[in-house]
């Protein structure tokens, strides 16, 4: 019988001017690290694909914030 464990990562940047590229590249190189360990193949777009998504949602999230109006 396996024993199994939950793993929780937290991936932090320490410079939020990171470009997209180089946002894309860090979650790659991380997600194929974790695929090497597991003995599988992922995408080579799986990064720049996740930093599109969260960046849209970022964008999202911003414009929510600024549209709405202080209550007077």
């Amino acid at each position: 019988m396996k024993i199994r464990k939950d793993v929780n990562v937290i991936i932090t940047f320490d410079d939020k001017e990171y470009s997209e590229e180089e946002t894309a590249i860090l979650y790659q190189q991380f997600f194929e690290s974790l695929a090497k360990i597991k003995g599988v193949k992922i995408p080579k777009y799986a990064g720049k694909a996740l930093v599109k998504a969260l960046r849209a949602k970022e964008k999202t999230s911003k414009e929510t914030r600024t549209s709405e109006t202080p209550d007077a």
